[in-house]
């Protein structure tokens, strides 16, 4: 003989678990709702402007992605990576000379080996780059050449004041441009193909 009062009441105890599964669904569909609400609230967080020093990238907006930048870590020859604000040389004529001559040069080989640096790295790399990317290397390595060749001379001052003026020279430039070189391989095989 069927119990009609246990089946109902095991029926019961179904739908008592499932009320109780909706309610505990509704309070958390609440709480969600008031969540994203809060959230729709929120002003967006905009950032203007990110400066990073030499060995980093100087990013004035962020969209699309750029890694390019003369990172100590990659560079593995650069001593003190901690540069914070570019600090005066000091008033000594013949190193604001010697800075001068090294950014002149550093900037006739920027117009002329730039592209050729980049068109090796390409065909090492396998990968092609648009005359924007090509800008957009020049630009930012273009910045960071003032910083970095005051650090080189700050570096070599203090390492060999008595070597001669064109051999510091010298040697400060070969430092620029292996940095050059080494970042903009490092930049171009981190891009995505």
């Amino acid at each position: 003989m069927i119990n009609y009062y246990a089946l109902i009441q095991q029926l019961y105890q179904v739908i008592g678990g499932q009320n109780q599964q909706i309610l505990s669904l509704k309070k958390e569909i609440q709480l969600l709702k008031e969540e994203f609400q809060s959230f729709k609230t929120k002003t967006p967080v905009h950032v203007d402007r990110i400066e990073y020093k030499f060995d980093q990238l100087k990013v004035e907006t962020l969209e699309g992605t750029l890694n390019i930048g003369m990172n100590p870590s990659d560079l593995g020859d650069i001593a003190d990576t901690n540069i914070s604000t570019p600090q005066p040389i000091g008033h000594d004529m013949a190193q604001d000379e010697m800075i001068q001559t090294i950014r002149d040069k550093m900037n006739e080989y920027m117009e002329k080996e730039l592209p050729h640096i980049i068109q090796k790295n390409e065909a090492q790399l396998n990968r092609s780059l648009t005359p924007q990317y090509y800008d957009l290397i020049k630009e930012d390595l273009t910045k960071q050449l003032p910083e970095r060749i005051q650090f080189y001379v700050r570096q070599f001052s203090k390492e060999g004041p008595n070597k001669k003026k064109e051999t510091q020279e010298q040697t400060i430039i070969n430092h620029v441009k292996q940095d050059i070189q080494q970042a903009i391989f490092h930049f171009m095989s981190k891009l995505p193909n």
